[in-house]
């Protein structure tokens, strides 16, 4: 009778162990679910981050060009006032010459 109930003490405590770890066990799984869908998350906002820096990027080469591009344009027309300043000069002058 000793050895039954010893045994079936041990067996009561074995299966309380074992619905402990079951209940631990589904918790940890439950972690580990919600710690996935964090870094699923944080990959979409790495992915968008990298996206928009792409984007940026772009823009700012853009935007270099087009000013290289204006100051290119503003040199010619300094330069075409430059000279019809000169020819207006030297026409004025052969007239008063003349």
């Amino acid at each position: 009778m000793r050895v039954i109930s010893t045994k079936l003490i041990s067996a009561n405590e074995c299966d309380t162990l074992l619905k402990i770890s079951k209940a631990i066990n589904i918790a940890n799984q439950n972690t580990i679910k919600s710690q996935e869908k964090t870094i699923q998350l944080q990959n979409t906002q790495q992915l968008t981050t990298e996206h928009l820096v792409d984007a940026c990027e772009t823009d700012k080469i853009s935007l270099k060009d087009d000013l290289d591009h204006a100051n290119t344009k503003i040199k010619w027309i300094k330069a075409g006032w430059a000279l019809t300043a000169v020819i207006l000069t030297v026409t004025t002058v052969l007239a008063l010459v003349k």
